[in-house]
């Protein structure tokens, strides 16, 4: 199958959704298709974009440039990527993450998967939507929570839930990794993302500053959060590592011990306004589930999903640092917890959260195969 994938989003950046969108376009090939991946310029200077991302380049990727043009930008880019994937062989299947991009396949005529990771964000997005899901023949709406998925059964109580898929998102499990060992003096503890407002660094600085026989490995972050974040550390023990590119992650993963996923009751997407704590399916999770580490997360209703206390990971309270500390001197004095915990993390991440996975159970759902 030829499948278009529509991203507004600059490959390589920082972005998750940068990874999100390289990981799944990789699924997709590997299981066969031949896959066009139409997304923004780079906003780093990383040389190869698929190096970067750790991977070969197993599908294309075309650059399509945002214009400058207030009110119109989304509509034309969107037009723009379907117009190039119809100058050439007919796609069999446009699979986008950009709703305009979606509505103007559909009304080319192609079978159309759009992904959503947050509600709509106006009238007019709701209008689009509300068109498209009329065609029952060709639209499949993809959400990565149940909790999304129930979100918009209110937002369009005219549609049944099985116009809906949840897939949550992924990780690959990595080739070559350190195990995590039970001989452990000292935890190393670990963060992997972005430092955005929400993300819950506020709390790791105070885990720090009450654990400061521990080291802190934090791993992430735009240039401008770096530094903000290294003016306001008063502890020794927080190392900032910066952004590193996705594909070089691997050896920041095999030196630590435990991985902290601090989110809050509130959480900016890509470090803007509004928020996501109640939809948000973060890649970090199912990362830290493919490393088989004990994973500590915040109590976010949303992550339950996933993580369940004791059984997959420890939960504390996102406003309450001392109970962090407390599952982490848990984790520090029982080695087989600590184990076991990170064991049956990675089991699950590889029976349910691989990208293989994840497209495969999306393209079982694909208007093309009704």
């Amino acid at each position: 199958m030829k499948i278009a994938y529509a991203a507004q989003v600059p490959i390589p950046s920082h972005r998750a959704y940068a990874v999100h969108v390289m990981h799944m376009c990789k699924a997709f090939a590997e299981q066969g298709h031949e896959v066009t991946l139409y997304a923004m310029p780079p906003s780093v200077d990383a040389g190869d974009p698929f190096s970067y991302y750790g991977m070969c380049a197993d599908f294309r990727l075309e650059k399509v440039r945002l214009l400058s043009l207030r009110g119109v930008a989304g509509p034309l880019y969107g037009r723009e990527i379907v117009r190039r994937s119809l100058a050439g062989q007919r796609p069999d299947l446009l699979y986008s993450r950009h709703i305009y991009a979606a509505y103007a396949a559909l009304l080319a005529g192609l079978p159309v998967i759009y992904e959503v990771h947050m509600p709509y964000s106006n009238g007019f997005h709701r209008l689009l939507l509300s068109r498209m899901l009329r065609d029952k023949e060709r639209f499949k709406l993809v959400a990565i929570t149940q909790a999304l998925k129930e979100q918009y059964l209110r937002d369009f109580p005219q549609i049944s839930g099985d116009r809906i898929h949840v897939a949550h998102d992924g990780a690959v499990l990595p080739v070559r990794s350190v195990p995590p060992g039970l001989e452990v003096k000292k935890l190393r503890v670990g963060y992997v993302g972005n430092l955005y407002p929400g993300k819950g660094m506020e709390l790791i600085v105070e885990i720090a500053e009450r654990m400061p026989e521990l080291t802190f490995d934090i791993v992430g972050g735009r240039p401008v959060d770096v530094v903000h974040w290294g003016d306001h550390i008063s502890t020794d023990n927080i190392v900032l590592h910066g952004q590193k590119p996705h594909g070089a992650l691997q050896p920041f993963f095999d030196q630590m011990d435990v991985m902290l996923l601090p989110l809050q009751r509130q959480v900016s997407p890509d470090g803007g306004g509004g928020d996501i704590s109640r939809w948000t399916s973060p890649m970090k999770m199912f990362e830290y589930m493919a490393q088989g580490r004990a994973i500590v997360a915040s109590d976010l209703p949303v992550l339950g999903e996933v993580l369940k206390n004791e059984h997959n990971a420890l939960i504390a309270p996102g406003g309450d640092p001392n109970a962090w500390v407390r599952a982490i001197q848990r984790l520090q004095s029982d080695a087989i917890l600590r184990c076991r915990l990170g064991k049956t993390a990675r089991q699950e991440l590889e029976e349910k959260y691989t990208w293989a996975a994840r497209a495969k159970m999306i393209l079982d759902v694909s208007p093309v195969n009704d």
